[in-house]
């Protein structure tokens, strides 16, 4: 007896096929929003690290007007450094800058500090966070005193 049924190799392929694609849409999708996912939260580290430094940037504006009275601000660029490796002892971050700009008041009885903090590479705009602050510094010959 001869079988009148014919083989359906080509649809079985076929439908593999597109599962296959499928799946593979499905995980380049996944793929890329874990990427964005992970930029957006080191970007967010970033900005949360800006708003820490543009804080220590006041406390050394406090700390050098208590030194002198005629502070008027500086370029300061601390160097963060991230976890120790095997390899050497320290790993450099991204480039940190924080622009300390003092200006006494109208009356004389305070000085407003303007602190702008700055993380990356300004050329690389998916990787540079600015971060500015003003903090008013009253009786600053007293440190017993919180950002305002």
């Amino acid at each position: 007896m001869v079988s009148r049924r014919k083989p359906k190799r080509g649809v079985v392929l076929v439908a593999t096929l597109a599962c296959l694609g499928i799946v593979a849409v499905l995980l380049a999708s996944a793929t890329q929003y874990a990427l964005r996912h992970r930029n957006e939260i080191k970007i967010e580290k970033m900005r949360m690290q800006a708003s820490l430094l543009c804080e220590a940037g006041w406390y050394r504006a406090a700390n050098k007007l208590v030194a002198d009275a005629d502070y008027k601000g500086e370029d300061w660029q601390p160097q963060l450094i991230g976890p120790q490796s095997a390899d050497s002892n320290a790993q450099s971050l991204e480039p940190t800058r924080v622009l300390i700009a003092c200006e006494p008041t109208a009356d004389g009885k305070s000085v407003v500090a303007t602190v702008t903090a700055t993380i990356g590479d300004p050329n690389e705009q998916s990787r540079f966070v600015s971060v500015t602050h003003e903090f008013s510094i009253e009786n600053f010959t007293s440190l017993n005193q919180e950002p305002k």
